[in-house]
């Protein structure tokens, strides 16, 4: 069991994990483009293609592959979106439920001070509803 007390997450380690959930989730849009929504890319405007074609060449890619990586990105985008809405109103939900909350400045700091290493107490639930 892994003990929270213990754990050293530095901004390194941080920055890795993200970069790591970004591209899970790069991988697994890449997997959902429909080849006909591929094949609509054909009739973009003539400036847009030229915009496209100017950011890829400085990125070191096709103008497909660019435009490839925009949609993996937009659609990643769009699911994390609707997850984080999902989430709010599970935990809107449950506080109406149970009446717990935390204060976000005590988990910053607490969440901040451990990030830096330095001990930090843990923040505590409390049913003060005018908290959020």
């Amino acid at each position: 069991m892994l003990r929270s007390d213990s754990l050293l997450i530095t901004p390194e380690i941080l920055s890795l994990i993200a970069r790591i959930d970004e591209f899970k989730g790069a991988w697994r849009a890449l997997g959902r483009l429909a080849p006909e929504r591929l094949s609509a890319l054909r009739r973009v405007s003539d400036e847009l293609r030229a915009r496209i074609a100017s950011a890829a060449q400085q990125r070191g890619k096709t103008a497909h592959a660019f435009m490839v990586e925009a949609l993996e990105l937009q659609t990643d985008l769009a699911q994390r979106r609707s997850a984080l809405v999902a989430d709010a109103l599970l935990a809107r939900e449950e506080v109406a439920r149970d009446g717990l909350v935390l204060d976000a400045d005590e988990v910053f700091d607490y969440l901040k001070a451990r990030a830096d290493g330095r001990p930090a107490r843990k923040p505590t639930s409390r049913s003060d509803l005018s908290a959020i």
